[in-house]
């Protein structure tokens, strides 16, 4: 809990601030899927029954936000090393998929240890 605190409070002021909307949004998409795969994935789909179908929007949005060029009011930098954004996004986006992929992992391989000892 405190390690998804420490993402979302600085990627959601960075988002609404307009400094470095690329990182921000994908730090925020890899948040709402771990969230997804650890907490929600188990109720279903739909959202009446606490599902997923909410977080999922939220990550359409945040790709959509990834993927637009930032606007006039952006404060910060939003390109690296001369890097594409859509390549600069796309590699973000992927290191945080990894990062969802092993800590659903390694949570998985923790409750079976739990189970059998």
């Amino acid at each position: 809990m405190c390690l998804a605190s420490c993402v979302l409070r600085p990627a959601s002021c960075s988002l609404a601030l307009g400094l470095v909307i690329l990182l921000a949004a994908s730090m925020l998409i890899a948040n709402v899927l771990m969230a997804v795969t650890t907490v929600r994935r188990r109720n279903g789909f739909w959202n009446a029954n606490r599902g997923f179908e909410f977080p999922l929007t939220l990550v359409g949005g945040l790709i959509a936000i990834g993927l637009a060029r930032p606007g006039a009011f952006a404060l910060g930098l939003n390109t690296f090393a001369g890097l594409s954004p859509l390549v600069l996004f796309s590699a973000t986006l992927a290191l945080g998929l990894i990062g969802v992929l092993m800590a659903s992992y390694i949570g998985l391989r923790h409750s079976e240890r739990r189970m059998v000892g």
